[in-house]
């Protein structure tokens, strides 16, 4: 017969809570809430259980509103409810990774009310979307911008004024020969000539 004392026990309750957020278990996310097709259902587990990042939002939007609740009420808050709170944020701020089609989380509580939340269609999400894509590109971009170095404007000067040398001296010779017709090697050996005549 083998004996456990108190403090394995609990060091065992921590261990096994601790387990449960880095595990994917649907009854969890859903809780007593239900959704209204049987095809969307198990595609929204299916996003929770591929993405570790999803199930991190949904556990800390518990968190953030289980204690907003406490210090707004002083009362212990209905888990269900809480779950669905950050269920249905954690959809809607990811829209994209769940079903496009519009869809109701129907929530029952242990007070034996309801609650139903509609889930809008990605169609509806699409210009937050865009928006928010636009953003995160104007960051990388003004990031990338803000990590360049200021250029010298030594440099700048020193190249204005190689461009301003070789388009008058060195490209006006090239435009007269091509006026003559000759190839360089031929006027240069034309213009020799007429030289060593005189």
């Amino acid at each position: 017969m083998i004996s456990v004392n108190n403090s394995n026990n609990a060091a065992l309750l921590i261990l096994k809570t601790g387990q449960e957020k880095t595990t994917f278990e649907p009854d969890y996310f859903l809780g007593p809430s239900n959704i209204s097709s049987g095809v969307i259902l198990k595609a929204v587990n299916s996003a929770f259980a591929e993405s570790k990042d999803l199930q991190n939002q949904f556990h800390a939007k518990v968190e953030e509103l289980t204690k907003q609740y406490k210090l707004d009420t002083g009362e212990e808050p209905d888990p269900a409810s809480m779950k669905r709170g950050a269920l249905v944020h954690v959809i809607e701020d990811n829209r994209q990774a769940f079903p496009p089609e519009e869809f109701v989380i129907k929530t029952k509580l242990e007070d034996g009310s309801e609650i139903e939340s509609t889930i809008r269609s990605l169609v509806y999400y699409s210009g937050n979307l865009f928006e928010k894509e636009v953003a995160e590109k104007k960051e990388q971009y003004e990031a990338s911008i803000a990590a360049e170095p200021e250029p010298d404007a030594a440099a700048i000067k020193l190249n204005a004024l190689s461009q301003v040398v070789k388009t008058l001296i060195l490209d006006s010779q090239d435009s007269t020969l091509a006026l003559l017709g000759e190839s360089d090697a031929d006027s240069e050996e034309n213009l020799a000539k007429q030289f060593l005549e005189n």
